[in-house]
């Protein structure tokens, strides 16, 4: 048995394909004893396991070579149960099937080598913005992808405070994994359960949504084991072009904002008209993510969106318009239904960190062929229960009295005013919580997920973390410099409407607890901060039922 390339974490073996059980272990060189063995026994592989590659196009070749193991897991590929699509919703998307980056049923391994003293001051100077170079590996079941000169950093803002630290990977230019250069290693350091976001990305694409997917990997940097993480598709061009365009070179991308909340010294990316001058825009929390392949690089179709949403408001002050009349007009400037989706998702799964809290997480796409927006939501990791905010009102059952809803522009001057619009709306809503949320739905592929990661699970929370000292609360030779020079996480972010200053001391408290994997699924988790996973779904459920199949919408203000 030898290295696949020096450094690496694969080991090659040249022999005969098993036909009995058979084992993996530890011998010592020089004395040839065994120093360490696998507890089980692995089953020979079966014809299925040889075509789980999802490759048809090499499978001849590659059907004799065996696939790739980890060492100390009895099993490679593992059935897990994901959401059925929702028919009568339109897949707003044209995605790549994306078969090496996201594999089914399977976890694959990203190894991340470069130099000990350069991963020493990324992890030591956390809060500066640090790029270093490194070899990058991904290693799947039956594939090897390897790149050199990759840039790896720390990723996020606030995931920066947590001892288990979030990742950015950049491949170099004219590569690629399924013609995605740019990764995010999301850390799910303040979910227990360990699925929030997965769940979140998996249902979000069962509803036609586009979004990021995400994948279970399990990270190693150098020669040491960090943990199990996601890998998500960073929110850039090549997704655009995969995302809308089918992967084809020919699909030219627009523009893509972001709204990134509000600080004191930049104003709330909600979507309200201040002018005509750009000014204004380019000093509040709006970013243009992406520049544009075809269109005007500005903020010029952002502030004649949000003038069109001004407009409608002031029209809608005329009781004498039939607002109805008005639709074609909103489905010209954006997906609306689309939009009602995402909102109905926000609504159901708590997402205090969005647009309609905190006027945050969120994408606006001019999309070329349309030319109108299409709405996305970016960071699920605080939903279904979970984050410093009053669990009581993201439990709320009436969307009408949701936080935000009659607050921000967009909601406002649509389903909250417009009669077409609230009725389709609460019909998505609907079958929503009927196809995708209620417990009897949910709860069986929580427990395959809960079957699938639980050994990963276990590996993980074993694991020392790359940061000294508390979650939020740093220890380290470098605070001094960290603190005061700090240019990665930004100003004081914005506070979400549901802000609890008890359970914000309850979620620092709890982000340093042992919550374990089965509490935080079933309960009980002893938190405010934190919903038992299924008490989650069962909960808002619950709630929300009595308004959507007797839906008052006669009455609605």
């Amino acid at each position: 048995m030898k290295q696949v390339t020096p450094g690496s974490l694969l080991y090659q073996v040249n022999a005969p394909k098993a036909t009995t059980g058979y084992k993996y272990v530890h011998i010592n060189r020089n004395t040839q004893k065994i120093e360490e063995s696998e507890p089980f026994v692995r089953s020979p592989l079966t014809d299925k396991d040889d075509n789980n590659d999802n490759d048809d196009a090499t499978e001849k070749k590659e059907n004799d070579k065996g696939i790739n193991e980890f060492y100390g897991r009895s099993w490679t590929y593992r059935d897990v149960k994901t959401f059925d699509r929702i028919d009568t919703f339109p897949q707003d998307y044209n995605r790549i099937s994306a078969k090496q980056l996201h594999p089914a049923n399977e976890i694959p391994t990203m190894h991340i080598q470069a130099p000990a003293a350069d991963i020493d001051r990324l992890h030591g100077y956390y809060l500066q913005d640090i790029d270093i170079k490194a070899n990058m590996t991904y290693i799947t079941s039956k594939k090897v992808h390897h790149f050199v000169d990759t840039t790896f950093k720390l990723g996020g803002r606030s995931s920066r405070y947590f001892t288990k630290f979030a990742y950015s990977v950049k491949l170099p230019k004219h590569t690629n994994i399924d013609n995605y250069r740019k990764l995010k290693l999301r850390a799910m350091s303040s979910d227990p359960s360990y699925m929030r976001e997965k769940l979140g990305y998996d249902m979000l694409a069962a509803a036609g949504r586009p979004s990021t997917r995400n994948t279970y990997v399990r990270l190693f940097i150098n020669d040491r084991a960090v943990g199990l993480f996601t890998v998500a598709e960073k929110y850039d061009d090549n997704f655009l072009r995969n995302e809308f365009g089918g992967g084809s070179k020919s699909y030219k991308t627009g523009i893509l904002y972001e709204g990134e909340g509000a600080t004191k010294r930049r104003h709330a990316a909600d979507l309200s008209y201040h002018g005509d001058a750009a000014s204004y825009y380019e000093g509040s929390a709006y970013e243009i993510a992406e520049k544009p392949k075809v269109g005007n690089n500005s903020y010029d179709a952002l502030i004649a969106f949000t003038k069109f949403i001004d407009d409608q408001l002031k029209l809608q002050q005329n009781k004498s318009v039939d607002l109805n009349s008005t639709v074609d007009a909103w489905n010209k400037q954006i997906d609306v239904n689309g939009f009602f989706i995402n909102m109905a998702f926000d609504f159901l799964v708590g997402n205090f960190d969005d647009y309609l809290q905190n006027t945050n997480n969120y994408f606006l796409y001019l999309e070329p062929r349309t030319e109108r927006f299409v709405y996305l939501t970016w960071d699920l990791d605080m939903t279904f229960g979970s984050g410093p905010v009053k669990m009581r009102k993201l439990l709320q059952g009436d969307y009408r009295k949701y936080a935000g809803m009659s607050k921000r522009p967009l909601t406002k001057a649509t389903l909250m005013t417009v009669p077409y619009f609230r009725q389709v709306f609460e019909s998505q809503l609907r079958t929503i919580v009927h196809q995708l949320f209620q417990p009897s739905v949910v709860n069986p592929i929580i427990d395959s997920h809960v079957n699938f990661i639980k050994d990963d699970v276990a590996w993980d929370r074993s694991l020392p973390r790359e940061r000294k000292g508390a979650s939020f609360f740093p220890f380290g030779e470098h605070n001094i410099d960290n603190w005061f020079y700090n240019n990665a996480t930004g100003e004081t972010v914005s506070l979400p409407m549901t802000f609890s200053v008890i359970n914000s001391a309850d979620y620092l408290i709890r982000t340093n607890a042992d919550i374990s994997f089965q509490r935080a699924i079933e309960g009980p988790t002893r938190h405010s901060s934190l919903y038992a996973l299924k008490n989650w779904f069962k909960e808002k459920t619950n709630k929300v039922l009595p308004y959507i199949d007797s839906p008052p919408t006669s009455k609605s203000k």
